[in-house]
This record gives C-alpha cells, sequence and structure tokens, in this order.
C-alpha cells in the first residue's frame, strides 16, 4: 500500500505555515504599510513553495511490516519503522482538515515520533489499521 499527500491537505498546510508570518507581520507593519505587505507577500510565496514541493515528493508506504517514507526534492530520505517497534497510533483531525477531507497520521515508536499531515481520511485509516491502531470513524 502506497499513499501521497491531497492536494486539499497541502493547502491546509500551507495556510498552518502562512499563520506565523501573519503574527511577525504586526512588527513589521509597524515599520512601514508597504514593508508589511511585501513581508507577507514573500512570507506566503515561500510557505507556498516550501509546502507544496516538498510535499508533492513525500510517499509513504507499508511494505513487508514496515512503515516507509520518502521525500525530498533535490536528496531524497527515506525513513523506516517496523511495525513491531510501534507503540501508538494517532489520527488527528482539525475542523479544516475536516473540511478537505484529510487527516493528520502521528506514528508513535520509543524515542521517535513520525508526523504524516495532510493524508486523505481513507489512506490515514488504512495506515492506522495496518500499524495496528483504530482507525477513525
Amino acid at each position: 500500500m502506497e499513499v501521497r499527500l491531497q492536494p486539499r491537505g497541502l493547502a491546509v498546510l500551507t495556510l498552518w505555515l502562512c499563520l506565523p508570518g501573519a503574527l511577525v507581520s504586526s512588527f513589521v507593519f509597524w515599520q512601514g504599510f508597504w514593508a508589511g505587505v511585501v513581508f507577507l507577500g514573500l512570507w506566503a510565496a515561500g510557505a507556498a513553495l516550501l509546502c507544496l514541493g516538498r510535499g508533492r515528493s513525500v510517499r509513504a508506504s507499508f511494505v513487508q511490516g514496515e512503515l516507509q517514507v520518502s521525500a525530498g526534492l533535490v536528496f531524497r530520505t527515506l525513513k523506516r519503522m517496523p511495525a513491531r517497534f510501534v507503540s501508538g497510533v494517532d489520527l488527528l483531525c482539525t475542523p479544516l482538515l475536516l473540511w478537505a477531507g484529510c487527516r493528520v497520521l502521528a506514528v508513535h515508536s520509543a524515542g521517535a515520533v513520525l508526523v504524516l499531515a495532510g493524508l486523505s481520511a481513507e489512506d490515514s485509516g488504512a495506515l492506522a489499521q495496518a500499524l495496528g491502531g483504530k482507525a477513525a470513524e
């Protein structure tokens, strides 16, 4: 089973990345109106490029009792977590993610937490069940 992040989930992640810029922009608007506008535009463009570029490269698969997550634009990284080391699986959902039909899957093991944000509800439920957790209802 192989899953990828959904475009609507990536849009929600981009909004999440834009929130810190909106909070910091109040200090930039203090310097001048156009400085604040330019700062917000650059922050939003950077968040969109980072989230959409990196997010489209993420692939998660459950093969032979092992969760494998591959990501990267230039240098691909592969993270592996055997299912026997998984101590917990959490499916998280915010109202915005619920509207988008996506979930956040957090996989816990001794000394590590693997977070996959922006998976579809079906894919995250199937991965949670495969890892021994309960699927979201």
